[in-house]
């Protein structure tokens, strides 16, 4: 077992994801080559506090937010072990259990849980989706960033250490948007407003804003008039896993239909259609990274469903959406 690097001064916190913690900063600095002059611009200008607010108190997971106040961004550590441990686990899932197996033929339909690799996934999965219920050590004999268990789960775990700098970041970037599009500003008279009082132009107005935010995100880590089909693909998995796992701190199927964002299902959608993959192979690859995740939401809440053979994995996507369309009806 390898062990990482690191200082308990330098990188304080309770999870492995610690060791992640300036990358993470670096990045967010670095993602495109205009991105820190942007970043010194909007902190000059006032519209953004310098450096992230890091709480590494022992809670439930919380999303990143955006004070107008402090005109600062909190980012939360449980929500970085929650994010690291959701990506590694639907990435081993998705690549071991069904990528590799339909490749060679031998894919029934049904994920089997029959290796060592793929059981730990699982297990590292149901804790990370405990976390939005309450707080719980990691367990680090299960994969995690600081050490390794093996060579395969090294190699997997430093290839997850790079989606979840990209699905960190465009977090960080919505948040980003919130304080430098003028949207606390529309905003201002709508916070602290019980969400049942709010009236339907005024749900509409924060939708309208949190969409913006959503796209604002993803412009500042993809160009689709200049990024490669690949470069679009690897970001695109990091951007689509990020809206695809806030489906598992929902606490029941009715919560994807959202009071002030977009319906968490059409946010998936959004950002898997914004991508326009034009390879077959790129848009296979994505279009069943998203049905994955909804079946295993599906799964957690007992809503049957499967992974039968349709036309297309776009047509399975699809499929799924009809299913969220029934939760939200009945």
């Amino acid at each position: 077992m390898s062990n990482a690097s690191f200082s308990p001064s330098t990188h304080p916190g309770n999870f492995p994801v610690r060791v992640m913690a300036h990358n993470v900063i670096a990045h967010f600095e670095n993602v495109r080559d205009h991105t820190l002059m942007s970043l010194t611009a909007s902190v000059l200008k006032g519209d953004v506090k310098p450096g992230i607010k890091w709480h590494i108190e022992k809670a439930p997971v919380k999303s990143p937010y955006a004070d107008c106040g402090s005109q600062e961004i909190h980012l939360q550590e449980t929500y970085l072990g929650f994010v690291w441990a959701m990506t590694y686990s639907l990435l081993i899932i998705y690549e071991e259990g069904v990528q590799k197996r339909m490749i060679s033929g031998c894919f029934s339909g049904m994920i089997k849980y029959d290796t060592q690799l793929l059981q730990r996934a699982r297990q590292l999965f149901e804790w990370a989706v405990s976390l939005k219920d309450s707080y719980s050590d990691w367990d680090l004999s299960l994969p995690n960033p600081e050490r390794h268990n093996n060579p395969t789960e090294k190699w997997y775990a430093e290839k997850v250490n790079g989606l979840f700098q990209d699905i960190v970041v465009y977090s960080l970037f919505h948040e980003y948007a919130h304080l430098t599009n003028e949207h606390c500003a529309a905003l201002k008279n709508l916070f602290g407003k019980p969400l049942s009082e709010l009236k339907a132009e005024e749900i509409a107005l924060w939708k309208r804003i949190e969409t913006e935010a959503d796209i604002v995100a993803f412009e500042s880590i993809i160009d689709k008039a200049s990024d490669s089909e690949q470069y679009k693909l690897h970001k695109g998995v990091a951007i689509v896993l990020a809206h695809s796992m806030m489906l598992f701190i929902l606490r029941n199927p009715k919560s994807v239909t959202q009071i002030v964002h977009p319906d968490v299902d059409n946010r998936i959608h959004y950002s898997i259609s914004q991508l326009s993959l034009q390879d077959p192979s790129s848009q296979d690859y994505i279009w069943y990274l998203g049905s994955l995740c909804c079946k295993f939401f599906f799964d957690l809440h007992s809503i049957p469903t499967d992974l039968s053979t349709t036309n297309t994995t776009e047509d399975l996507f699809f499929r799924y959406l009809g299913v969220f369309d029934s939760i939200k009806a009945n």
